[in-house]
């Protein structure tokens, strides 16, 4: 019998990333699933955590392996290839390669956009990229402080060229990578999102964390929910300024429940919260695990997302899948991605938030229409074949190393 062609699949996201995290292991899911003589799956994690689904086998370098990694990396950078070749002769392989080729890997595929693609001077791989935020959207912090944009941008450059294969969320995904980095379409694949597993079934038990949390923040009211990291192209600010016109002009009053952790911008929402006179109204429970985020999306009123980066999302299809209304940009890729099972929200107007919030409070039948379609929406996209999209990546590949390999 011939032996299968080996595939790394790298681990490099930490669970308190939120969306990359779920994403990436809805992907690792998708591997597991899969039944196949051909290929076998090896796990790799570069960062410590607990993993429920695999147990990868860790790379993890010591200070020296780190510092051999760098010079190459410098030496490569200023194309001062003879340097180069002088650590080769002490070091054929640095530790990240090295560590693949000793467990006879043909094929590595990263499941996010790491740098270590890079550093595979022999190896193969397929790579990940799920937004091109820094080049649609430079203003925000986060992709421009620190030179957040040169990192990302370089990377990408380096990376994208030499890669088997190139994986999107979607075809505007798809259409970013072309256009901003000259890459032919026929080298990209579309993998969709798909709402994480842990949210299968539909118990509306509450857990004990929304219990104490309703209990001390007094939450006799409907809420609306919004599962996102403290970025600033989050945009929480925008829910707050509806909240405030729906307040003011329609007299409603509705909570708010933001989930997530402080990448820089919780403080600037928390005083914003002060200012419109909000604090009572608005829950900040840090990041949550996934039975109490569940049970925040089951009872709230809502979900509200929004975010200025596409062209997906993850949050609009969890709610689809638990039967609560989305709201969400108006905006190129996001509204395909919802098409036409979420109310669009204008984000330069606070105000088309408040008078939608009123409509979906006020008319029943709009609302059960509304979490229908999201139903209706889910299974269109679930209808697209996330093995057949690897597994014609992992063929293409097999079909040109034989050409160089013996199975």
């Amino acid at each position: 019998m011939s032996s299968k062609i080996k595939i790394a699949v790298i681990l490099d996201q930490v669970i308190s990333v939120g969306g990359g995290f779920q994403q990436a292991m809805n992907n690792v899911n998708t591997l597991l699933d899969m039944s196949s003589e051909k290929y076998q799956f090896i796990f790799f994690s570069v960062v410590k955590q607990d993993n429920n689904l695999v147990k990868p086998l860790l790379i993890n370098p010591n200070f020296l392996e780190k510092i051999s990694l760098f010079l190459r990396r410098f030496f490569l950078d200023k194309k001062l290839y003879k340097f180069l070749k002088l650590i080769r002769y002490f070091q054929k392989y640095n530790y990240f390669e090295k560590a693949l080729i000793e467990n006879n890997i043909d094929l590595v595929y990263f499941l996010s956009s790491n740098v270590l693609a890079n550093d595979l001077e022999e190896l193969n791989y397929i790579i990940t990229v799920w937004d091109l935020a820094h080049l649609e959207h430079p203003e925000f912090p986060e992709v421009r402080f620190n030179r957040e944009f040169e990192k990302r941008n370089n990377a990408l450059k380096k990376v994208l060229p030499k890669a088997t294969s190139i994986i999107v969320d979607s075809e505007m995904g798809r259409e970013n990578v072309s256009n901003f980095f000259n890459i032919k379409k026929e080298k990209i694949h579309i993998l969709n999102f798909s709402p994480a597993s842990h949210l299968d079934g539909n118990t509306k038990k509450r857990s004990k964390a929304e219990s104490d949390t309703i209990k001390k923040y007094n939450f006799n009211r409907p809420y609306i929910f919004y599962p996102a990291q403290f970025w600033s192209h989050k945009n929480h600010i925008y829910i707050l300024e509806g909240l405030k016109i729906l307040e003011k002009k329609y007299r409603i009053n509705f909570s708010a429940i933001f989930t997530g952790t402080d990448k820089g911008n919780l403080g600037f929402v928390k005083e914003k919260t002060k200012s419109l006179k909000l604090a009572k109204r608005i829950v900040f429970p840090g990041f949550v695990s996934d039975s109490e985020l569940r049970q925040y999306y089951i009872h709230s009123f809502a979900l509200v997302m929004p975010t200025f980066f596409g062209p997906t999302n993850l949050p609009p299809l969890e709610a689809f899948k638990l039967g609560v209304p989305v709201l969400y940009p108006d905006l190129p890729g996001l509204r395909d991605q919802v098409g036409g099972a979420a109310i669009l929200l204008d984000l330069s107007d606070p105000e088309s938030l408040a008078k939608n919030l009123k409509l979906l409070y006020e008319d029943k039948n709009f609302k059960r229409n509304l979490i229908e379609s999201g139903k209706k929406r889910l299974v269109e996209i679930n209808h697209l074949n996330r093995q057949e999209t690897l597994l014609l990546i992992f063929d293409n590949f097999a079909l040109k190393l034989k050409t160089w390999k013996s199975p």
